[in-house]
């Protein structure tokens, strides 16, 4: 069918592009490649024959994707860090204020705080790097960034994961503590935890791209 050179075009760069963007981009493509058709058409090839040459003139989908590829890195590299930058002090303030509602903590609630603080000096300057280095001049090889964000995502599915197996174990062995406050913590650190993991998987597979 005539379309189908444009279809499996289209299709192919669909599938070398990351998520973040993708739709946009094919959409784009497509709408010049219709354009580009038109006009052979309109010098009398045929339909197919004018699809080949505006398949050629766009160039192959690997070198658009090879193109695009550090253009959606970027994207999803500050939205990332963004998002780590703001939840991670809204997060911690929670942890803060459960904590300091809180009677009397046991010796391992203490050890673990004082881990998870520790985690958080890591992730915390990972997160505005990231932000910073993607904006503006002061963008660096989006490789790195990518990296530097996956060790922030990592860090907070262990800084969540960890915070919410001292709640749930200080639930179960003492009335002290501050329920609603270290619920809503609790929640809120199993949100980010979702969105980290996700973020996780999704970096990896950027940074696969970017070789």
């Amino acid at each position: 069918m005539p379309g189908d050179l444009i279809t499996r075009y289209l299709d192919e760069l669909a599938a070398r592009l990351p998520r973040t963007g993708r739709a946009a981009l094919v959409a784009e493509i497509a709408g010049g490649l219709e354009d580009a058709v038109e006009h052979h058409r309109s010098t009398g090839l045929s339909e197919v024959d004018s699809q080949r040459a505006a398949i050629e003139e766009f160039g192959a989908p690997e070198a658009i994707a090879d193109e695009y590829a550090p253009v959606a890195a970027t994207a999803q590299a500050h939205r990332y860090g963004l998002a780590f930058m703001t939840t991670g002090p809204l997060i911690g303030g929670l942890w803060v204020t459960a904590i300091a509602l809180t009677a009397e903590l046991p010796e391992f609630t203490r050890i673990v705080g004082g881990l998870l603080l520790a985690l958080v000096l890591v992730a915390a300057p990972c997160a505005v790097f990231s932000v910073v280095a993607t904006s503006g001049p002061l963008r660096v090889r989006i490789r790195s960034v990518v990296t530097v964000l996956s060790v922030t995502a990592y860090t907070a599915i262990i800084v969540d994961l960890t915070a919410i197996a001292v709640l749930t174990t200080l639930l179960a062995t003492t009335t002290t503590i501050a329920v609603i406050p270290a619920v809503i913590a609790g929640v809120a650190s199993a949100t980010r935890l979702v969105m980290a993991t996700r973020g996780a998987l999704a970096l990896r597979g950027t940074r696969a791209a970017l070789v």
